[in-house]
């Protein structure tokens, strides 16, 4: 989110919730017993603006590929968008 738009993120309110019990195997979707209050299984207490970028950007990379492995090349030929997207004012 810090990645997309900075403004919106209130450090001082991110949650350290960690799940007060964990399981020793790996369950999708997980049970409610092993799922914080905070709904994120992992703490987003070290996340930073730098760290949402390079997600979002092998994110779109692997979108890319797998839309030009359906669709051939012609669907991926657009220009790339610019990196951080500019969110009109409220009420606009």
């Amino acid at each position: 989110m810090r990645a997309f738009c900075f403004e919106l993120v209130a450090r001082d309110q991110i949650v350290d919730s960690p799940a007060s019990r964990t399981l020793a195997y790996r369950v999708f979707p997980q049970p409610n017993v092993v799922r914080p209050p905070s709904g994120m299984c992992v703490s987003a207490v070290a996340a930073t603006a730098a760290i949402g970028e390079r997600l979002a950007a092998q994110s779109v990379e692997g979108l890319l590929r797998l839309l030009g492995e359906w669709f051939g090349p012609d669907a991926t030929s657009q220009p790339p968008l610019p990196s951080r997207a500019v969110l009109p004012e409220a009420g606009v």
